[in-house]
């Protein structure tokens, strides 16, 4: 089992603040247990601003449609492309996990054949 080397700063904010180097060993199972972490929580804060701005375009432009122009439904080809962005997104926020450790696996392999 292989082990790594992390390097970072870290902040004293207890009294007076200063700053020092730590240096932590961690296995690569843990480091790309957190990186999957990292980047679920990083698809999952896209998906949620997605979803937000998706609403907000439908909270406007569904009543512009409503009180503009009566006549014709367009805001309903809107709502069904946004929707369907939103559903795409939502399915790639489901199979990131996968996706993540497939991308590890091809790097490792990458990483074996180099020297």
């Amino acid at each position: 089992m292989g082990r790594i080397q992390v390097e970072g700063v870290w902040t004293h904010r207890i009294g007076r603040p200063r700053q020092e180097k730590v240096i932590m060993t961690v296995t690569l199972e843990q480091y790309e247990r957190a990186e999957q972490e990292i980047a679920k929580h990083e698809t999952l804060i896209g998906l949620k601003v997605h979803a937000l701005i998706t609403l907000l375009v439908w909270a406007v432009l569904i009543p512009v449609n409503v009180f503009a122009a009566p006549d014709f439904p367009w805001s309903i080809f809107v709502v069904a492309g946004m929707g369907i962005g939103l559903f795409f997104h939502w399915f790639g926020y489901r199979h990131a996990a996968e996706d993540m450790t497939a991308r590890q696996h091809k790097i490792e392999e990458r990483a074996g054949t180099l020297s």
